[in-house]
């Protein structure tokens, strides 16, 4: 039982001393889901990468550039349009396509202290997106699955919303994780919009685990010193 007690003083009896690195590279693996007229909300997930530049400058306010790429899915077998229309709907029941987004993101460290960086981001970026069918055809082309003159374009403005954790290792390397919204302006993602069956825009959630790397030394040397 002593050894306990002895390897409890062996971990409080030094700390590190020293600045977060005031530049990150951020780079992340994650998975996105959808919600939006096909299927039940966020219940398909895909894959997704990300890379990023983190500003670690300031204490509370930090900016953030992020790219990433990856997909979103889904399908709604025997899925019928409930409302009233001029001529007879003949939705799409599925659909995917490769989501390309860029954005800015403002930080508001809760905590900024030692190893940790704990916040919430507010963004404002672009997002590219090519729905598609099961045989991988452009549904866009595909003008009898939406109402007569209903064109959309391929791009659309998000503002993200995020909510994340770093944890900093003395030696310039750290780790995150992230979960947040992308909050889409367009109800486009799924190719339905007058036909669907839910109101408003649709939207990605995303998740992400990162693996960050500092992009400059320390300001201050890492030093030990003895706790007495």
């Amino acid at each position: 039982m002593k050894v306990i007690p002895a390897i409890l003083l062996f971990l409080v009896t030094f700390k590190m001393l020293g600045q977060q690195p005031k530049e990150l590279l951020v780079l992340g693996v994650g998975v996105n889901a959808y919600n939006g007229d096909l299927g039940n909300a966020y219940n398909k997930w895909s894959a997704s990468f990300y890379l990023g530049v983190k500003l670690n400058n300031k204490k509370r306010w930090n900016g953030n550039l992020n790219v990433g790429i990856g997909s979103i899915t889904g399908q709604e077998v025997g899925y019928s349009f409930n409302g009233q229309s001029t001529d007879p709907p003949t939705p799409n029941t599925f659909f995917k396509t490769r989501v390309f987004n860029v954005s800015y993101d403002l930080h508001f460290n809760f905590i900024k202290k030692g190893p940790w960086i704990v916040y919430l981001s507010q963004g404002f970026g672009v997002v590219s997106f090519n729905p598609k069918d099961e045989f991988s055809e452009d549904l866009r082309e595909q003008i009898q699955t939406r109402p007569p003159n209903e064109i959309y374009g391929n791009t659309a403005i998000i503002l993200p919303t995020q909510l994340g954790a770093y944890y900093l290792l003395p030696n310039g390397f750290g780790f995150g994780l992230q979960t947040g919204y992308l909050n889409t302006t367009t109800d486009f993602l799924d190719n339905m919009s007058q036909w669907g069956n839910k109101k408003g825009n649709d939207n990605v959630l995303v998740t992400k685990f990162s693996f960050v790397i500092s992009l400059n030394k320390q300001s201050g040397e890492a030093t030990t010193e003895k706790i007495n």
